[in-house]
């Protein structure tokens, strides 16, 4: 019997990655750098931190210049998350509640980005506790960020399902012992292989509880 639903964030309750998409893709083209579409892809659930280690290993000047300044340029580009919410968000999430399940929200973001979101939607209250990410020194794919989520809600592995989208996160899932349900992202070739099952939207989450 499951007792906490653990979301992700983008991707799973907002649509965000064709946006973060195009702004990867047009700020390296200002940098002179073209990124693969196997790097598109490996960079969908990852944070800055990761993707500039990932294209500079050696050089830490360069990351740490380039993350500034891709933190800067993402600044100019202003979504309006209501209008990109996954379709079901709201029903899904009072349907969970009304069955009295606990909420939490696991992103690879940073916490003010994560709170931005869920307060524009509306929804922060309905989440028991929201974890980013940038608490740890490793995020997404490593495990840590969802074991301590497992902690914060003082529940077991098998008392929790997640709801993840990209490699990364399901991976991150799994490697806690927790079931994963991935939404299905057919648009940029996610391995999603590792998943527990495969939903096509939220509103088919209850039926795996």
């Amino acid at each position: 019997m499951k007792k906490a639903v653990i979301f992700d964030l983008d991707g799973v309750l907002i649509d965000s990655e064709p946006h973060y998409r195009n702004r990867r893709q047009h700020f390296f083209e200002e940098q002179g750098i073209k990124l693969t579409d196997e790097e598109q892809r490996l960079f969908i659930g990852s944070n800055p931190d990761d993707m500039f280690l990932h294209l500079f290993p050696d050089e830490k000047e360069k990351q740490l210049r380039l993350k500034q300044a891709y933190q800067e340029y993402g600044q100019q580009f202003k979504l309006n998350y209501r209008e990109i919410i996954q379709p079901g968000l709201f029903e899904t999430l009072k349907i969970l509640q009304k069955r009295g399940l606990k909420l939490a929200v696991a992103s690879s973001g940073s916490e003010v980005g994560i709170m931005t979101v869920l307060k524009e939607l509306e929804i922060v209250n309905y989440f028991d506790t929201v974890v980013s990410g940038r608490w740890f020194d490793k995020s997404k794919p490593h495990p840590e960020i969802y074991l301590y989520t497992l902690s914060q809600l003082n529940l077991s592995a098998e008392e929790c399902l997640v709801i993840e989208d990209s490699a990364h996160g399901i991976t991150a899932a799994m490697e806690a012992d927790i079931e994963t349900l991935a939404i299905q992202d057919l648009r940029y070739g996610v391995d999603q292989s590792r998943a527990t099952a495969k939903i096509e939207g939220l509103l088919e989450i209850p039926k795996h509880l």
